[in-house]
């Protein structure tokens, strides 16, 4: 693209050229200057590797001209342009050395540039002024570099440099702003005798070393830290050569071969803490200062996806890294590496590194209150966590301590200890407690909030306060029971009053059918029997009563057997009738044959002169009975439900004795 470049010393030169010359001058200025395109207007390039033509650029589109390259546009571009890259991947081998004003290049979405393992990725000449942005440089030569900034003015920002030589090859002014520097195999950046300056930015992982600074006398080295983490590459974190100064601030430097190291000679390279740096405390290499923390254990996760553009290392909860920046910070930056939506403080104070920990904050923990022995939704208004990045899906409740008295529930499953719940169930009104009735009012349960990153608020509590009802009173009893004929019943645990509410007397009224009562014991009560009838009257606490109800019996009537037997109870207008059956089995003897006999035993008196040939039992009693014939007879034995003279009685039962007379003995010969 070809653009007027008039200077005012060659227009006032043709001025000069007389006055004869001068109006005629003056009506052609007026002519070109009306048909110039105006001069240093910034234009817009849009790459998409789907345009058609890769050799030039469409420049008759409007807003933006269209290119298929990013070295197309940087090839057309001028002063002030902005080259907007299209999500993709671009392999490309990039070199602006044009001597303009500033060029922006910028990625929307996932732009990945690739050298293709040729030359460096991007050359930055001198005379150069350059921001990168929004993208990810890979795979320069091994002996190369993913930028290299060549005596131009650089700034790279919210960009991943990886899997090249070097990362940054700095011989110019260099501008690295929430970026990370990882996995390449020579140094994160190579700084010769020039000016780098790094914010929230993250170099890990590398082979070679971190940041590698070196100067002479007369070009310095300087590189400035702020905000950053430095760890994990395999040479030192940091080197300066001679002539060569690092300042670190607000920086972690953990975790290195070798955290700071320095070249000794005439000039040494400097290695210097401004304060509020996060460093190792035994067999240092970073020498730190009072304000700085240095400490064996630091609380870094690994390299990843924490939100925003660039992969960050989070801190973990309780990392000492955590509000122990520095605290009177002028001019912090807005955010954290991660950008917008990452508050850079949060808390009381900044944190050391790159990276601010932000645990779910609560929105609302207002408690619940709730009647007595009733259920109720635990809603958004009485509990509410968020996180900027993360859905309420993706924020997780756990539990450390279940309520007491009560059934905390999600979406009807009981959650005991460790279990969890999320957000998004409370917004579902599916996170309900059921008080169990009891007369405590005030209960909590505790519980964790972690976010998608890990990233965990302990100690937190949900108080549940209860509010009392008046309670009925209650007569607790079954309301069938079952006997034996002159078999007693004893009441354990199964009868008794209950009254939450009450403290003082009351007064119980008993009366039995078909029976009598004995209580248990009578001590503490006010009563008008001596314990033992058909129906009694007493008073005193419920405590007393429930030790007289527990082991009281009831005898039945002699002989009694059928279903009308029962217990009333009345307590002020409350009753309960316990309805009791009073079982029995029949035992019918027949005589049979051709003499006579008794039959006698177990009540039983059946014979030539007694009538008692039937009998009721309790269902499985024992039965002995014994047959005597009449003289002149003899037994026979028994037919029937009988075997035996002795056996046990389940159901009723006929049985037969049979006697016969003898024949006579045959006559004599």
């Amino acid at each position: 693209m070809t653009r007027n470049n008039f200077t005012h010393t060659r227009w006032r030169g043709l001025i000069r050229g007389g006055p004869g010359l001068a109006p005629l001058f003056s009506l052609g200025l007026v002519l070109v200057l009306c048909l110039m395109p105006v001069i240093g207007e910034a234009a817009d390039w849009d790459v998409k590797s789907s345009y058609a033509d890769d050799t030039k650029c469409k420049t008759d589109t409007d807003p933006a001209r269209q290119c298929k390259t990013i070295g197309a546009a940087i090839g057309e571009a001028s002063a002030g342009d902005t080259i907007t890259i299209s999500a993709g991947t671009y392999t490309e081998n990039l070199t602006i050395d044009k001597d303009f004003g500033k060029l922006t290049i910028v990625g929307e979405g996932s732009v990945i540039i690739d050298g293709g393992e040729k030359n460096n990725v991007f050359t930055i000449n001198s005379g150069t002024d350059v921001i990168i942005k929004n993208v990810t440089i890979t795979k320069s030569a091994a002996n190369k570099s993913g930028i290299y900034n060549n005596g131009g003015t650089l700034e790279v920002i919210n960009s991943t440099i990886t899997g090249n030589g070097k990362g940054i090859n700095n011989k110019g002014t260099l501008t690295v702003k929430n970026t990370t520097i990882t996995g390449n195999s020579g140094n994160g950046i190579h700084n010769y005798r020039k000016t780098v300056k790094l914010t929230n930015c993250t170099i890990t992982d590398n082979k070679g070393y971190g940041i590698y600074g070196i100067g002479n006398s007369s070009n310095p080295a300087t590189v400035t830290l702020e905000n950053c983490t430095i760890t994990k590459n395999t040479k030192a974190g940091i080197y300066s050569d001679l002539n060569a100064t690092t300042t670190f601030k607000n920086t972690i430097i953990v975790e290195n071969t070798k955290d700071c190291d320095y070249e000794e000679g005439t000039t040494n390279g400097k290695n210097t803490s401004e304060g509020y740096n996060l460093l190792l405390s035994t067999n240092a290499t970073c020498t730190a200062i009072t304000s700085d923390v240095a400490v064996d254990s630091f609380g870094l996760e690994d390299l990843g996806n924490n939100g925003g553009p660039t992969e960050t290392i989070a801190l973990e909860s309780g990392s000492p890294a955590i509000n122990a920046g520095e605290p009177n910070f002028t001019s912090p930056p807005d955010f954290d590496q991660r950008g917008e939506d990452f508050a850079r403080i949060v808390g009381k104070t900044i944190d050391i590194g790159a990276y601010e920990y932000r645990p779910p904050l609560p929105l609302a923990n207002t408690g619940l209150t709730l009647d007595e022995g009733a259920t109720a939704t635990i809603s958004t208004s009485e509990l509410e966590y968020s996180y900027p990045s993360d859905k309420a899906n993706e924020l997780t409740f756990k539990v450390t301590d279940a309520p007491d008295n009560g059934d905390l529930k999600n979406d009807g499953t009981k959650l005991n200890k460790n279990d969890t719940f999320t957000q998004a169930n409370i917004d579902g009104n599916q996170l309900k407690y059921t008080h169990d009735g009891s007369e405590t009012t005030s209960y909590s349960f505790a519980f964790t909030v972690s976010n998608s990153f890990d990233e965990t608020i302990t100690d937190q509590t949900f108080s549940i306060t209860v509010t009392a009802v008046d309670d009925p009173l209650e007569i607790i009893a079954p309301e069938n029971l079952g006997t034996g004929i002159n078999t007693g019943l004893t009441f354990s645990s199964n009868l008794s009053i209950k009254d939450d509410d009450e403290t003082g007397s009351i007064t119980v009224e008993l009366t039995a059918t078909k029976g009598t009562l004995t209580l248990s014991g009578t001590s503490g009560l006010t009563n008008d029997t001596d314990g033992s009838d058909g129906s009694m009257n007493f008073t005193g606490t419920i405590a007393k009563i429930n030790t007289a109800l527990n082991g009281m019996t009831f005898t039945p009537e002699q002989d009694y057997a059928g279903t009308e037997a029962k217990i009333d109870i009345k307590v002020g207008t409350e009753t309960k009738t316990i309805e009791i059956t009073i079982s029995s089995v029949t035992l019918t003897i027949f005589r049979n044959g051709t003499g006579n006999g008794t039959v006698s035993g177990s009540g039983i008196n059946c014979g030539i002169e007694g009538t008692d040939c039937v009998k009721d039992f309790n269902n499985g009693t024992s039965i002995t009975l014994t047959t005597i014939p009449a003289s002149g007879s003899n037994f026979a034995g028994w037919s029937g439900g009988c075997s035996d003279t002795t056996f046990t009685i389940n159901g009723d039962m006929n049985c037969t004795a049979t006697f016969n007379i003898p024949a006579p003995p045959p006559p004599p010969p």
